[in-house]
């Protein structure tokens, strides 16, 4: 089983929409997925609440929720046979909470918005992850993200000079685009949208990062020029 948290301690910087298309892409390739929500918001909670049943099962974990007539662990547990543990972080995460959830991750990913203030503040939260105490990050991989990226712009230029500048890996960047408010409305993940020529480019973003948490590439060069080809005909 493998763990990924999904942190920064600033509100807005894509964090859900990372969790829910990790997941989704998880459960579509055939593995137990489950998807933690920390988030008081419920996001995550209520895009799994809007799948169909017909697409690949995701259990979700509402964790901001108290539980009602069950403990708090009979609540946390997870299902027999789970692989893939995606944990979903609202902005504001107490010392002790951030420690538990980076002691039980194997992967963290950071989401980083291209803004100065995106910027600062997560400078400051990779700072307060290296200070965390007992924990063993040769067990812990760490990465970032740039999220809702327009490129061709300053700031975004700003953005990825300075994640490339950072001693943490810069491992991919997803674009702006409205595909991922309508498949999140449809309660759809990108890798599950039909017909998938619609989100061919945005479908190539992910792929960094998900060679990145499952050592292996799963995307040639040879696929790219496919889907570089498809992209350009539609």
């Amino acid at each position: 089983m493998q763990t990924v948290a999904i942190l920064n301690s600033k509100g807005g910087s894509g964090k859900t929409t990372v969790s829910i298309n990790l997941a989704s892409y998880f459960a579509e390739t055939g593995q137990n997925t489950v998807l933690i929500d920390y988030d008081s918001q419920g996001s995550s909670t209520h895009w799994v609440d809007t799948r169909d049943k017909a697409q690949p099962l995701i259990h979700c974990i509402p964790a901001f929720r108290q539980p009602v007539a069950q403990t708090r662990s009979f609540q946390m547990k997870l299902p027999s046979g789970t692989e893939r543990v995606i944990i979903d972080t609202p902005a504001s995460v107490t010392q002790s909470h951030l420690e538990n959830i980076v002691k039980r991750a194997d992967f963290i990913i950071i989401p980083v918005l291209p803004s100065s203030i995106d910027i600062h503040a997560v400078t400051g939260f990779i700072e307060q992850l290296h200070r965390l105490k007992q924990i063993n990050w040769r067990d812990t991989e760490l990465a970032v993200v740039a999220s809702r990226v327009k490129e061709n712009t300053k700031i975004f230029a700003t953005l990825e000079q300075y994640l490339k500048n950072l001693d943490i890996p810069f491992v991919a960047k997803i674009r702006d685009t409205q595909n991922y408010i309508h498949s999140t409305n449809e309660g759809k993940g990108l890798f599950e949208v039909l017909p998938q020529h619609k989100v061919a480019r945005d479908k190539f973003d992910w792929y960094p990062l998900i060679n990145w948490i499952e050592k292996k590439e799963i995307f040639t060069e040879l696929d790219h020029d496919k889907t570089e080809t498809l992209v350009q005909a539609v």
